[in-house]
């Protein structure tokens, strides 16, 4: 990713972010939290990948307000960024963060052997 693809993605989600503060038109996107965003080498299309903040709402709940309101974000970011072309924003989950979440919870639900009180028991 050049350094300008990294400064343009980095913009998009200061001012996505600024958006999200200021709140939707569509009650289905509860908060969510951007957690990365990528855009494309030629700047027209951008990937936002957020999650539900504190883990509240159904992701598909969400995602479908965001579909609904996609016109309106795009206005929105295109508005605040000058550039010839605005990216044509689209909303994904982050599987990474559920699939660390999963994985945090399975290591609290390990049991672990004190290995000391075992050989003192001898």
């Amino acid at each position: 990713m050049s350094k300008r693809t990294q400064r343009v993605s980095m913009e998009i989600q200061r001012v996505l972010s600024e958006v999200l503060l200021r709140g939707l038109p569509d009650d289905r996107v509860t908060s969510i939290s951007i957690t990365t965003v990528s855009c494309s080498p030629d700047l027209r299309h951008a990937k936002v990948y957020f999650v539900p903040m504190g883990g509240l709402g159904n992701v598909d709940t969400i995602m479908e307000g965001l579909e609904a309101i996609g016109w309106f974000i795009n206005r929105e970011v295109a508005k605040k960024i000058k550039m010839k072309y605005s990216p044509k924003i689209r909303f994904y989950p982050d599987e990474h963060f559920f699939e660390n979440v999963d994985f945090v919870d399975e290591l609290d639900n390990l049991t672990f052997v004190d290995f000391d009180e075992d050989s003192s028991a001898e």
